[in-house]
């Protein structure tokens, strides 16, 4: 797994071998709602087409990430709908970058169902903006949705 945030810039002008360059989105976002129930960002779902991976991209609002730099978000890649649920948590990246690129994971790493979805905490507050579960053999099944409480990087189906 990797921990990253690339500029667009330099995510495209990478080799095309590299993870992480040439990254499509998946489904739709889920919105994030921070201080005083501002919109602070949207995660969403990626997938890179040279290494068959699955990424979460989190963008900072500008107008929120310029008023409020000192927000965290952890992110995470959630396979729920499998064995067990597969997972990668990325904590607390700040507002230092207004895009963050995280992830990395094989999309068919779950079995029975190869089924992902992303989603971003806010400041640790417990609660979870979930972008699409996105099943690998073409549909999104659910969401977006947000969750709060329990085991947040096992979202529900």
């Amino acid at each position: 797994m990797v921990l990253t945030h690339l500029p667009k810039a330099a995510a495209h002008g990478t080799a095309a071998t590299a993870c992480g360059v040439n990254l499509i989105n998946i489904g739709q976002p889920g919105n994030v709602f921070g201080t005083r129930g501002r919109y602070a960002g949207q995660v969403e779902q990626m997938y890179d087409t040279s290494c068959g991976t699955v990424w979460a991209h989190f963008q900072w609002d500008s107008g929120y990430r310029a008023t409020y730099g000192g927000d965290l978000i952890n992110l995470v890649v959630s396979s729920p709908a499998s064995d067990g649920g597969h997972y990668a948590i990325f904590w607390n990246l700040g507002t230092s970058s207004k895009d963050w690129y995280v992830g990395n994971i094989n999309h068919a790493l779950p079995s029975p169902q190869d089924a992902w979805r992303v989603g971003a905490q806010w400041n640790n507050n417990g609660c979870v903006a979930w972008g699409t579960l996105h099943w690998y053999a073409g549909q999104d099944l659910s969401g977006p949705t947000a969750t709060c409480g329990g085991n947040w990087w096992i979202a529900p189906n």
